[in-house]
């Protein structure tokens, strides 16, 4: 997960984050780096993912640089929409990188299970592929400092 999930997940009902953070106690923690940011930055820039969900756009950088396969989320609007990701996929093909799989946490697991923190702990064992849970806490209203770098470094 990225360092953003996881003040995502720290924030709202204390009760429930702290069954949030439970839950991913042993997912590792991806830190932003520069390429992220740069390729977050080109997203943004080329107008693939609109300004307003820069913090949407370094998710997806988060995962590509660093080779997750899947990057979980509920967010169709600006992540798990097909259009987008079609755009998504060319600008990483151009800079050197690929796509992670991106698709939610019920199409991973399957309808017989809907829940993912119940497996939270499975995906993050060595023996599975590397996943990024991205927006596993409360949906929106929560603005990340990266999403200020982003947007600061843009051009006016």
């Amino acid at each position: 997960m990225s360092e953003s999930v996881l003040r995502e997940c720290e924030a709202g009902d204390p009760g429930a984050a702290q069954k949030r953070l439970a839950a991913l106690r042993d997912v590792p923690l991806l830190l932003v780096n520069e390429q992220a940011l740069n390729i977050a930055e080109g997203l943004v820039e080329k107008g693939i993912v609109p300004s307003k969900a820069a913090e949407d756009a370094l998710h997806i950088a988060v995962a590509t640089v660093h080779g997750v396969d899947y990057l979980l989320t509920w967010n169709c609007r600006h992540i798990a929409n097909p259009a987008i990701q079609r755009g998504i996929a060319g600008y990483l093909e151009r800079v050197g990188y690929f796509l992670p799989f991106i698709c939610t946490p019920e199409e991973l697991l399957g309808d017989d299970n809907p829940s993912p923190f119940r497996h939270s702990s499975e995906l993050a064992s060595p023996a599975n592929k590397k996943v990024l849970i991205h927006r596993i806490g409360r949906l929106g209203g929560v603005c990340c400092p990266r999403r200020q770098a982003i947007l600061s470094r843009l051009p006016a």
